[in-house]
């Protein structure tokens, strides 16, 4: 919205791009249904306004009178939530973000719009396992569903202890990304203990995770910002979907919409008919078609054992509990998975795959990693 004229300039996109140079006064508007009262505006994450009355503006007006957001160089995750009842009471809606850039300069434009966007298609595609190149910068986002089964407990700590072995905490810190939630129509049957197994595994080593089940729309947005950054440079996206698709495939639409090259870009990764199954068919086929997606053999073959164990199973608990870097992790996903039911990281296969542990060497149907004993042998003593 121009703040000077209260005049429409256009919508505004996921990833605008304003220019200082070209940028008159300006005002964000949501838009909102007649059963809204309230709507609260945030930047950044930090509360900015909260508007009480129609049109809903980030900076305010004054009956219909814009006043002017005056954003200085840099990056805007802006978010609006409405409410049904005044000053952000009764039921509250869905967070709705948008994220944009600042940047000094000129283009032909104050705002950008959806542009063409870039194809090639999957077969010109030569991904094998192992293609990941941590020195060309490449990016892994470890998706963990944590509905309904706690596998994915184990799997998280296997996984940071493949990643922190492997390479160290500046890769933590700067090439990955562990999501939690990241659900599709099993999203009523999510374990929120699941949680304080990340903040353990996740906790330390300059890692971090997103937690997409409490914020979705914000975890979106700062995928999207993430992987953006990295197909931009010339990297490429590795999706360790240890879950469903369905964020990955609205995260895909924002990154296309920029007319960026997914299906080259973004690998993803799946190995589970169970996981294909509980995702939403449009948003599963949307991403089989507009990613490299890789279907693997089911991992539950040999990173999955059911309990009572055998001693070489119980000496791996043992082990894992004890070890100096990783037990912290491993007795966290131990005492929210019992491993007397069973050791599973079977979507631990996944990340295996990526970065070409086991026979990687064959096709993709009759991949399998290394099991859990050589895991253990080569990650835990």
């Amino acid at each position: 919205m121009n703040a000077d004229s209260d005049e429409v300039i256009g919508e505004l996109l996921p990833g605008t791009t304003l220019y200082l140079d070209q940028l008159p006064s300006i005002n964000v508007v949501a838009e909102a249904s007649e059963e809204v009262e309230s709507v609260e505006f945030s930047l950044n994450n930090q509360a900015f306004s909260v508007e009480n009355v129609p049109p809903y503006a980030l900076a305010g007006d004054t009956s219909g009178d814009y006043k002017a957001w005056t954003p200085s160089v840099g990056n805007y995750l802006i978010t609006a939530r409405a409410f049904s009842e005044d000053k952000t009471q009764g039921d509250a809606g869905l967070p709705f973000s948008i994220a944009i850039s600042v940047v000094v300069g000129s283009s032909g434009s104050t705002t950008t719009s959806t542009t063409t966007m870039t194809t090639t298609t999957s077969a010109s595609l030569v991904t094998q396992s192992g293609d990941f190149n941590a020195l060309r910068g490449d990016f892994l986002s470890l998706h963990y569903d944590h509905a309904p089964d706690k596998d994915d407990g184990h799997s998280a700590a296997a996984d940071r202890t493949i990643l922190e072995t492997d390479f160290n905490c500046s890769f933590l810190g700067n090439q990955m990304l562990a999501v939690g939630g990241t659900y599709g129509r099993n999203k009523g049957q999510y374990n929120s203990n699941s949680e304080a197994v990340m903040d353990v595994v996740w906790g330390s080593c300059g890692a971090g995770w997103l937690d997409a089940h409490n914020n979705w729309m914000q975890v979106r947005s700062q995928l999207y910002q993430r992987w953006k950054a990295v197909i931009t440079s010339g990297a490429h996206v590795w999706v360790k979907e240890g879950g469903q698709s369905n964020l990955t495939a609205e995260v895909v639409r924002l990154l296309r919409a920029e007319g960026l090259d997914t299906i080259a870009k973004v690998h993803t990764v799946q190995h589970s008919n169970w996981n294909e199954q509980q995702t939403h068919s449009s948003e599963l086929n949307y991403v089989k078609a507009n990613t490299d997606y890789i279907r693997i053999k089911d991992a539950n073959a040999y990173l999955n054992k059911r309990c009572p164990c055998s001693n070489e199973i119980e000496s791996f608990v043992e082990t894992a509990r004890n070890h100096p870097v990783f037990g912290t992790s491993w007795t966290s996903a131990f005492d929210y998975y019992d491993p007397n039911n069973r050791v599973d990281f079977s979507d631990t296969g996944e990340l295996m795959w990526i970065l070409g542990l086991g026979n990687g060497d064959v096709p993709r149907a009759n991949y399998m990693g290394i099991d859990i004993l050589e895991f253990g042998q080569q990650y835990l003593n």
